[in-house]
């Protein structure tokens, strides 16, 4: 007989109750379930340990070897098990004593052995919990009066089960419980069940028995004459196929590696009380690739023993908030201090220039989708534009919105260039920038720290190139490892070996040409990780207390109130990208391969989203993004409303302003129309 639900049990018990005395259950699969993975994944945490101890002895071996001896030291105890005529199986600390032997040797096993055996029951035990009804069944099926009992084919013995039951909820509901390393017999032969039938002198009819597993539990028990109820309930059978099938797959297409991982995480989205789109694509598209890249930079982080960790704002307003708390779960024991630093391409750009060259034009002339005026020029400078009207009509320019559409090459402008007072003030203000950023960087602890990870979204590496160029020549100055979401390098920047820079999951150094859904939309993952204060304009030191404290840009502006008009789509991004985060830490310690094995599966579902998207996804990031490098305006993702009376208009403004192109065109809800634009995109590529 097979029931789908624990209260279903309850009444087939109950029908049948004046027949029983003895009511025995299966725990794995039935008493408890896992949220993690498969069986075979509970060995994955153990496993890593090993590896870790391995590597310090200077030995690289891999997640996947290290299971492989376990399963030779396994198969080898089940055999002499039954050459003195018991079931095969065996007790955890044997096997683990012999595994640790071959691996690490005698001396290293015996100092481990315990502690391992711990690490796994302790990683089993954080990932069984009761089914849903099941503690509230049990309790029903007590109060019948019949002896209770679980029955289980186990390497861990009587008591960590008793542990593992007590710690989802069942202590003191059940008689007794046995285990068939403890009693040499297993239920798929049979002996155990005869075992417990002999400890109780109970006959086989008089005894029901539940469990998962039909051959073992259900075909065992009815040979053996007792009554049997396959426990299987729908939604926990649906997943175990699920992820079945992801193995499979996993094991012919090494690019869908990450997908049992996402499989992992779908029980904490599918218990979230309100459930929306902008849930949904934090949950689902936006949380799974910050995931992955900040497990990626935790990693690396503990690779190149970095003291610091430091997230420059705003984007590090999230990403620092992943970091602790993927930190315990990448590097159990090692304390890695993290800072959300007020560092801004404003904020530190003007300390970087002490008098105007090529590099100075070219940065502070670029970084906007809109024509630079001089007042933005001066403003990125840090300099007070109405300041310099004279100077500037000396030169022959009348207006401080004067468009600098050819900076290099218009010679009113080049000539204010070399205005004394202009070249007097960049001097004043670089000292002043200097001062007060050198301060700030030891109030963050950064000048102690002596190897720092610089963690940002992207995408040119700017504020960690104006650090070095202000000072790669301070006595302290450490080696700054520059880690990135995207890096794009566009614009010049200063790499030496203290100063280096990396893209996690794009590097178009590294890549080329290759695509990757990162470039489609970059603004995106800025917008996503954004903090929900202002965007800081400048940092300067506090009068009363001396400290360095930002200057943020006023909440009357125009981009700060396009930024608030959004916080309702944010916050639920937000919301669904730190759950998923949540899910995802919990099964770190269970994922036997680096977070990089993951990344493809993670950028195809970027990929997704970002080349095909549905119409609501096109109209979900109708938001803005401001450009706060000394401009006060904002952008909106979307495309301009369509008109079909002006298309040359509407073309120009949407190959302008639109930040995502293909959710813009999405967002017109023509059938078919995105994937026409993206044919041309790929036709305009080959043949440009």
């Amino acid at each position: 007989m097979q029931c789908r639900t624990p209260q279903d049990l309850v009444r087939i018990i109950r029908r049948r109750s004046k027949n029983i005395d003895l009511i025995s259950l299966d725990v794995f699969d039935t008493l408890v379930q896992r949220r993690i993975g498969l069986p075979e994944q509970a060995k994955v945490p153990a496993a890593r340990e090993i590896v870790r101890l391995l590597a310090e002895q200077g030995r690289n071996v891999s997640v996947a070897e290290v299971l492989a001896v376990r399963k030779r030291c396994g198969d080898a105890l089940c055999d002499a098990a039954q050459r003195r005529g018991d079931d095969p199986d065996c007790h955890i600390r044997p096997w683990f004593e012999q595994w640790l032997t071959m691996l690490l040797g005698q001396e290293l096993a015996l100092q481990h052995t315990d502690r391992l055996v711990e690490v796994e029951f302790h990683a089993e035990a954080a990932n069984c919990h009761a089914p849903h009804g099941m503690l509230a069944a049990v309790r029903q099926i007590r109060d019948l009066g019949k002896l209770l009992v679980y029955i289980s084919d186990s390497f861990f013995d009587g008591s960590q089960i008793d542990r593992l039951l007590d710690g989802c909820g069942y202590a003191g509901l059940l008689d007794r419980g046995y285990s068939s390393c403890e009693c040499k017999a297993l239920k798929r032969t049979g002996r155990l069940f005869r075992y417990v039938l002999a400890e109780h002198g109970i006959d086989a009819r008089r005894w029901l028995h539940a469990g998962d597993n039909r051959l073992s539990d259900v075909e065992n028990c009815r040979r053996l004459g007792g009554q049997a109820v396959h426990f299987w309930p729908c939604d926990h059978a649906k997943r175990i196929q699920r992820l079945e099938r992801l193995e499979w797959l996993v094991r012919r297409r090494k690019p869908w590696a990450g997908a049992p991982i996402s499989e992992w995480c779908r029980a904490p989205w599918e218990s979230h009380p309100v459930r929306d789109l902008a849930y949904d694509v934090g949950y689902w598209v936006l949380g799974p690739a910050l995931a992955n890249f900040m497990h990626c930079v935790t990693d690396r982080i503990g690779r190149e023993d970095a003291r610091l960790a430091v997230f420059p704002a705003r984007e590090g307003f999230i990403l620092r908030q992943l970091f602790e708390k993927f930190l315990p779960q990448v590097l159990p024991g090692r304390e890695v201090p993290s800072v959300y630093a007020f560092l801004t391409r404003s904020a530190t750009f003007p300390a970087s220039v002490a008098e105007i060259g090529p590099r100075e034009i070219q940065i502070a002339s670029s970084f906007s989708s809109h024509t630079v005026t001089v007042r933005d020029f001066l403003s990125r400078l840090g300099q007070r534009a109405e300041s310099f009207r004279e100077p500037l009509l000396d030169c022959g320019i009348s207006s401080l919105d004067h468009p600098l559409l050819d900076p290099f090459n218009d010679p009113s402008f080049q000539k204010f260039l070399r205005h004394p007072r202009l070249c007097q003030a960049v001097r004043a203000s670089h000292e002043e920038h200097r001062s007060v950023l050198e301060q700030y960087l030891g109030e963050l602890g950064f000048w102690e720290a002596r190897r720092v990870a610089f963690v940002d979204i992207g995408w040119q590496g700017s504020v960690q190139d104006t650090l070095t160029r202000v000072f790669r020549d301070h006595p302290r100055w450490p080696k700054i490892f520059g880690l990135y979401m995207g890096f794009l390098k566009l614009l010049p920047i200063l790499e030496t070996a203290v100063s280096l820079y990396e893209g996690i999951l794009y590097d178009r150094l590294k890549q080329g040409a290759v695509l990757n859904p990162l470039p489609h939309f970059l603004q995106l993952f800025e917008f996503a990780t954004r903090a929900p204060h202002a965007s800081t304009q400048a940092l300067r030191r506090d009068a009363a207390s001396g400290h360095i404290v930002p200057v943020f840009k006023s909440e009357e502006s125009e981009s700060r109130r396009h930024e608030l008009q959004d916080r309702p789509v944010l916050t639920r991004l937000q919301t669904g990208i730190l759950e998923f985060a949540d899910a995802y830490a919990a099964t770190i310690r269970f994922q036997d391969q680096g977070p990089e094995a993951c990344t493809p599966f993670v950028l195809m579902q970027l990929d997704r989203f970002l080349r095909l998207p549905r119409v609501a996804e096109g109209k979900l990031f109708s938001v803005h993004n401001a450009e706060d490098f000394g401009i006060d305006c904002a952008l909106k993702a979307g495309a301009p409303p369509f008109r079909l009376g002006n298309f040359a208009q509407w073309r120009r403004d949407f190959l302008r302003h639109a930040l995502w192109r293909e959710g813009a065109v999405a967002s017109l809800a023509l059938p078919g129309l995105v994937h026409l634009f993206n044919l041309t995109q790929v036709v305009r590529g080959r043949f440009s």
